[in-house]
């Protein structure tokens, strides 16, 4: 099964397109007019509006008063000021890891500037 790999940056510059090219890749029948109704919903403002919506429901959140919040600041670039450098590079290895157990393909090694575990051993 092929896979289908969106960045950040690509849907904060056009949502409406990069669901179009979801649905298309998930097979999944609506119309276009059906995707731009779902848009609003996709917004950062809207998913913290409405945070208990989209906050993981498997684990009970405490609130400590810091003023965090599961939905983040909706910019591009934001996870180096949330995650320290080792964090955000151990949660790219484990999630290349498990996502291609039998090696990163060839375009993602160029992307990345990494290899798959099965060459650098």
């Amino acid at each position: 099964r092929r896979s289908r790999v969106l960045s950040y940056d690509e849907m904060k510059r056009d949502i409406g397109k990069v669901c179009q090219r979801i649905v298309a890749h998930c097979g999944i029948e609506i119309t276009e007019a059906e995707i731009e109704e779902c848009l609003p919903l996709f917004d950062v403002t809207y998913m913290k509006e409405n945070n208990e919506k989209f906050a993981p429901r498997s684990v009970e959140w405490v609130d400590r008063s810091d003023g965090f919040t599961f939905i983040r600041k909706g910019r591009s670039g934001d996870s180096r000021s949330a995650f320290r450098t080792d964090g955000c590079e151990a949660l790219m290895t484990a999630m290349l890891e498990n996502s291609f157990p039998e090696g990163h393909p060839r375009y993602l090694q160029q992307i990345l500037g990494v290899t798959s575990p099965s060459e650098s051993s």
